[in-house]
């Protein structure tokens, strides 16, 4: 057994283990769970590089990537419901991490060998660092905690672990896994198995609705309606009121008003409003962290075993 691979294999199940069980409970997850995570994570690749003799600017990747990780965690949001709030500490820092990978890229462009094979395979960290942000503005990583959660992955695993002969279960050729590390890294796996588990989810509200005989519109594939006064906690609101009209949002913000939105709601005569749950998306990203440990990349797997 690899025993990098079996470490952050542990690490991983019992840091998303923990922040799933506080996401079911409270739909929130302490920032210090990803932020400790996220230190063990470098530590690991630091002694992982020094172990297999990294160059210099090999392990200079690491920079970069602790200012775009760790920057999400202290002072206040570059992004708000207002828009871009400019922070010049943190844009500074961000073009420092910039500059640097710019370098670096230019560096390893002209290099060859295994440690520049592995370094565009560790560029990835970066890279899904921004974009998890990208994810999280336009709604693909609803909550904070999933989009952490997707970064910590990507600085805990970021290459294609061998836990041990035979896992995972889809091996690709060596020059295939060299091309799959850095185009379809490992944190992506993980985020796509998780999307996958709740794939199925339209059909189970549609079911639901119709054995309550309630299906009414494409509503009906997001959620379910519940008395006004009766209000789950953890829901968003589809039905709204926007500028004095009633609309229907099927993906709603991230943040509202709750109690405003029912009080102009009841206002309009509403005593049913339709809801969509707050996935606890952490628990499949979890049962994906696992998938991807021992099953592989089965898209690519599957990908490669169809007839062309």
């Amino acid at each position: 057994m690899d025993g990098y691979a079996g470490l952050r294999f542990i690490l991983g199940l019992g840091f998303l283990g923990y922040a799933s069980f506080s996401d079911l409970r409270t739909r929130r997850v302490p920032d210090t769970v990803w932020v400790v995570l996220g230190v063990i994570a470098l530590i690991i690749l630091v002694t992982e590089l020094a172990r297999d003799g990294s160059s210099l600017e090999h392990e200079i990747l690491l920079i970069p990537t602790a200012i775009i990780f760790f920057a999400v965690f202290f002072g206040e949001e570059l992004w708000t419901e207002e828009g871009l709030r400019p922070r010049p500490l943190r844009l500074s820092l961000y073009a420092v991490a910039a500059i640097i990978l710019l370098y670096l890229a230019y560096h390893f462009s002209s290099v060859g060998g295994k440690d520049a094979e592995l370094f565009w395979a560790h560029f990835s960290m970066p890279v899904l660092l921004v974009l998890a942000h990208v994810f999280y503005q336009f709604g693909l990583l609803r909550g904070g905690a999933d989009a952490k959660a997707f970064m910590t992955i990507a600085l805990l695993v970021p290459a294609y672990p061998v836990l041990e002969a035979g896992l995972p279960f889809v091996s690709l050729s060596p020059a295939v896994q060299q091309a799959v590390d850095v185009v379809f890294p490992f944190a992506l796996v993980v985020l796509l198995n998780a999307a996958l588990l709740l794939i199925f989810l339209p059909l189970v509200f549609l079911l639901r609705n119709a054995f309550r005989r309630d299906v009414h519109g494409v509503e009906s594939l997001f959620g379910y309606r519940v008395n006004i006064d009766k209000v789950p906690r953890f829901v968003w609101l589809m039905d709204r009121i926007e500028d004095g009209q009633h609309v229907k949002v099927l993906l709603p913000r991230r943040r509202e008003n709750r109690e405003e939105q029912v009080r102009q709601l009841r206002e309009k005569g509403f005593d049913k409003v339709w809801v969509t749950p707050q996935i606890p998306f952490l628990l499949p990203m979890a049962i994906g962290f696992i998938a991807a440990f021992l099953v592989g990349n089965f898209i690519v797997g599957l990908t490669l075993l169809m007839p062309h």
